[in-house]
């Protein structure tokens, strides 16, 4: 079940597939598989009354590397206040949360800049509501949902016009915008530990940054997960994550952007 503070550290090894809209010729510079380290951590009670901010939050941060490419993620969520209600086996806990979302995939064949293919970003406030059912001291269901505006909000990439002076001449968005995260884990001490994930956001350039940015960005990221124990504190775990790009542009050319990446590890856990 959940506790005060736990931690889950991943290592492993993650293929990815990348389908770049102008950058074809290139694709196949995402052949190699990457190594993989990931840790996620729970801090506080997520199903109780909160009244001080980051009481509860949760962090999660992932990287996979080569030779040749690199993806990377961070999602976090933190309560600045949260309500409670709780029955023998049920919990709920509802309020307001601070998000900072980031993904970024880069192939260094296609661009050697240190801006990405792929870098999108979410620095939100959302209301959130997350939800436990325990059926028994081994099993139980989360499921959390957030939902909130996006209050700056970046996509960082150059469409097919390259310049010396990345500011000067970048068809990213920075803006504001909305978005919506779900998450359902479903657990049993033995049998392990299933969680799927889907989350979306949408920015828009905001009349400040005209100079720098144009257009709409929508991002979407769904993955699952599933880790097998084999004692309390390691196990075996496979993952398959989809990240789609879609950008809308007012004065340059319409940037579609997709990865796929699947992967094997070695999990170990705090409590289990």
């Amino acid at each position: 079940g959940y506790n005060k503070a736990s931690v889950s550290f991943r290592t492993g090894v993650e293929k990815s597939f990348a389908w770049f809209s102008g950058h074809e010729a290139e694709s196949d510079s995402w052949r190699y598989p990457g190594a993989h380290i990931g840790v996620n951590t729970v801090y506080g009670e997520p199903f109780s009354q909160n009244r001080i901010p980051y009481n509860h939050f949760e962090l999660g941060v992932e990287l996979t590397t080569n030779i040749e490419s690199y993806q990377a993620q961070l999602l976090s969520d933190a309560y600045i206040f949260s309500f409670a209600t709780s029955s023998a086996q049920k919990f709920t806990s509802t309020g307001l949360t601070m998000h900072y979302d980031f993904f970024n995939a880069t192939n260094v064949i296609i661009d050697n800049t240190g801006y990405g293919n792929i870098q999108f970003s979410s620095n939100a406030f959302d209301w959130s509501v997350k939800h436990a059912n325990f059926f028994s001291v081994q099993a139980y269901t989360v499921i959390k949902a957030h939902a909130g505006f996006t209050v700056w909000g970046t996509s960082m990439y150059n469409g097919n016009v390259s310049s010396g002076n990345y500011l000067g001449n970048t068809h990213g968005t920075y803006g504001a915008g909305e978005n919506l995260k779900l998450f359902f884990t479903v657990s049993h001490n033995k049998a392990g530990t299933l969680e799927l994930a889907a989350l979306g956001y949408h920015i828009f350039s905001i009349p400040v940054t005209p100079e720098h940015s144009t257009g709409n960005v929508f991002f979407i990221d769904a993955s699952i997960k599933y880790d097998v124990p084999i004692t309390r504190y390691f196990g075996i775990g496979v993952n398959l994550r989809y990240w789609k790009l879609l950008g809308l542009y007012d004065s340059a050319e319409n940037v579609y952007r997709a990865l796929i990446s699947t992967g094997v590890y070695l999990v170990f856990f705090t409590e289990k």
